[in-house]
């Protein structure tokens, strides 16, 4: 497949699936690596219209919309992260938070100046300085007994506490 003569005329829903066809593409083998850059072309028009344009909200919709809970991770690393430094998309990413879980799932995964935090609206700050331990539930609260197979394999719960571990007791020792 050969880049587009004009990659504008690609849909955003297209080109948000052709960007992570190229993203696993990306992180192959050797042999995956060489033939993402037939899929390049979409990884550009990605940035260009999520980062570079006026209007990046409908880009960064289609991503989100299509992405599976693991890559909402690298759209928030990634492409948000990328733009979280320009105030005037701060009203938006706000109003998506609010609104919206997945949106916020990508957020947290954003790493941001603490200056830069401090001046952003409610919700994005309180979005962007959370423990980067703390589990990210997507579906909401647990119904009782669905934490208990993540329990049994050692991974956090909702305050980002270990499971799989007692708590230990600290020893005192005087003068020491």
């Amino acid at each position: 497949m050969t880049a587009p003569d004009d990659v504008e005329s690609i849909s955003d829903a297209e080109v948000a699936d052709g960007y992570f066809r190229f993203l696993t593409l990306f992180h192959g083998d050797r042999a995956a690596r060489l033939a993402s850059e037939e899929l390049s072309h979409f990884y550009d028009a990605v940035w260009d219209r999520a980062v570079f344009s006026a209007d990046p909200f409908p880009m960064l919709g289609a991503l989100i919309d299509r992405a599976t809970d693991d890559e909402l991770g690298q759209v928030g690393e990634g492409v948000i992260e990328s733009m979280i430094d320009l105030p005037q998309h701060w009203p938006g990413l706000e109003e998506r938070c609010r609104l919206e879980p997945r949106w916020r799932a990508a957020l947290r995964c954003v790493c941001a100046d603490a200056d830069l935090v401090a001046r952003m609206p409610p919700v994005l700050r309180e979005t962007l300085t959370h423990d980067p331990w703390e589990f990210v539930d997507l579906t909401g609260l647990p119904e009782d007994g669905e934490h208990e197979e993540a329990e049994e394999h050692g991974q956090r719960g909702r305050r980002g506490k270990r499971k799989d571990r007692a708590p230990q007791r600290r020893r005192r020792t005087r003068g020491r």
